[in-house]
């Protein structure tokens, strides 16, 4: 069987995307187990983290649930607010550096995604 050089240039890519995205869920449990009280304090007034709240007692699975939600409200703040499911001062009050931190955490996951899907198309349109 011949490899062409397409053929593992989108292997490396796969491969490389795949650590990436290990390495994501790998972080965002890293902040489940050690921010979740810290990042709860600061959003006692929103509603869809609070909602979540009782989903705490799930073990890890439930903590990374309140998490999706806690990195919702801080990646869409206006879109939130406008629905009615946080609040602008929580959100004010929230820590800037970790704050910032789940943001390029989100937005790094869905990028990981999106290389996924184009990934995924390439190989099956035989673009390559």
């Amino acid at each position: 069987m011949i490899v062409s050089a397409g053929d593992k240039i989108i292997a490396f890519f796969a491969v490389v995307n795949f650590i990436g995205i290990f390495f994501y869920i790998g972080v965002s449990y890293y902040f489940c187990l050690t921010k979740m009280n810290l990042m709860l304090s600061y959003l006692k007034n929103c509603p869809s983290v609070t909602l979540r709240r009782p989903s705490l007692a799930l073990g890890l699975s439930g903590k990374f649930y309140v998490f999706i939600a806690i990195t919702a409200v801080l990646t869409v703040p206006r879109r939130m607010i406008r629905i009615g499911g946080a609040s602008a001062e929580d959100i004010a009050n929230f820590p800037t550096d970790l704050r910032r931190k789940i943001i390029w955490l989100h937005w790094s996951g869905m990028t990981m995604l999106l290389i996924l899907c184009v990934l995924a198309l390439i190989v099956e349109f035989e673009l390559i």
